[in-house]
């Protein structure tokens, strides 16, 4: 196994199971200390702040990104297109711990670009997530209502 300099810990879990309020919450108690880096993503959906700290990006663009090699770690889900940015590589580099918000099913991808990648699972009782899936207004109801899966 290739020795790490720093950590990724990715933050899957299903929709509205809570993983942006447990990032933001350790965003906000790590912020004074340099070992922690937190990665925002670039999703193809306009920038709502108060749900995910994202950088929104239009498709074209996020293609030309991704094939141009600029995306550490790239996926696609809920018809929308994600991605990690390269900065994630370099403050690898530096040895911290960068933390972002991931996809399950990228896990073996980011498995195999990052040794040092630990996963944390965030799960929550499927009547809460529909609840939080319908009170932030993204989801019509069938994609609610399709929230009582994995």
């Amino acid at each position: 196994m290739a020795q790490c300099l720093g950590t990724l810990v990715l933050v899957v879990g299903a929709s509205g199971v809570g993983k942006d309020t447990l990032i933001n919450g350790a965003r906000t108690a790590l912020a004074a200390d340099p070992r922690f880096a937190f990665a925002r993503r670039l999703v193809t959906r306009p920038a709502d702040h108060t749900l995910e700290d994202h950088v929104s990006i239009d498709e074209a663009g996020f293609l030309a990104l991704e094939k141009a090699g600029r995306l550490a770690l790239s996926w696609q889900a809920h018809g929308l297109h994600y991605g990690l940015p390269l900065s994630v590589n370099t403050d690898l580099a530096l040895g911290k711990v960068v933390i972002a918000n991931g996809s399950r099913q990228t896990l073996p991808q980011a498995i195999k670009a990052f040794p040092c990648c630990v996963v944390m699972v965030i799960a929550a009782e499927i009547s809460l997530r529909a609840r939080r899936l319908a009170a932030r207004g993204r989801e019509d109801q069938d994609q609610v209502a399709g929230s009582a899966g994995p």
